[in-house]
């Protein structure tokens, strides 16, 4: 499932995205607002991607012609991105007010002080500037392999408050709502993704209660488990899903 949440100035008209097969944030391949020539090319813009890891997003946001400022707290995740390369946190931005046409976040909103990071967003947005939360998780269905290996992360990780999840992410609404956000729009729908074992296994291992939150011990203890349940006779193949899209009640519906 992906879920979209953006606050904008004016209405949304089409975006196109692909997923890779291999865990990263979604790859934004066209971002366009609607206008009366629906076919005019927006101009380039100054993006900031906040949380931008190794740049998985910012490239063809790059490719498509805009500035992207890619910001991270890890030097190390950095050296792999292709933009202007920051090293900081999304709680203290080293930017002037009214600096960014745009400020994307992907796969990344939990990680950040949910009072001061949108405040700090809502400083370097130009005043019709745009935000855009992006997520994209399994599905944890009855049978399906993304239940399994739920069960070894608990396993694992007994108190991750965030298994069961079905894709959406309220916490996010709610902290833009609270920072004075508005014009806020959420929609979600489901893709089927092909994957190999070894995709599956190296997806999980990015996930936030496995690589980033386990120890080396605690990690290399993992794998084995759940290299074991794959190995055990579990088909991976595409993911049974249902195609829908959804809005957030109360919220300016597409």
């Amino acid at each position: 499932m992906v879920h979209l949440i953006f606050h904008h100035d004016h209405r949304l008209r089409q975006i196109r995205q692909r997923l890779p097969r291999l865990s990263s944030p979604i790859r934004l391949k066209a971002f366009r607002s609607s206008s009366r020539n629906e076919n005019r090319t927006p101009p380039p813009q100054r993006i900031l991607d906040i949380g931008a890891g190794t740049g998985l997003l910012g490239r063809p946001l790059i490719a498509a012609g805009s500035t992207v400022i890619e910001c991270d707290p890890s030097q190390l995740l950095l050296q792999q991105c292709n933009g202007h390369k920051v090293a900081a946190r999304a709680e203290n931005l080293p930017f002037t007010d009214e600096s960014f046409d745009a400020v994307t976040a992907a796969q990344c909103w939990h990680w950040f002080d949910r009072i001061i990071a949108p405040r700090e967003i809502h400083r370097v947005l130009k005043p019709q500037g745009r935000i855009a939360i992006i997520y994209q998780t399994y599905l944890r269905l009855p049978g399906n392999i993304a239940a399994a290996s739920e069960q070894i992360i608990l396993r694992h990780r007994p108190r991750w408050r965030h298994a069961g999840g079905v894709g959406i992410n309220g916490q996010a609404l709610k902290d833009l709502q609270t920072a004075r956000f508005t014009q806020i729009e959420s929609f979600s729908f489901d893709v089927e993704i092909p994957y190999t074992r070894d995709a599956w296994q190296g997806f999980i291992r990015t996930c936030s209660p496995v690589g980033p939150s386990l120890s080396a011990d605690e990690l290399a203890r993992f794998d084995i488990d759940h290299a074991a349940m794959l190995l055990s006779g579990q088909k991976i193949s595409r993911f049974p899903t249902v195609s829908s899209q959804q809005s957030q009640p109360a919220l300016e519906a597409l």
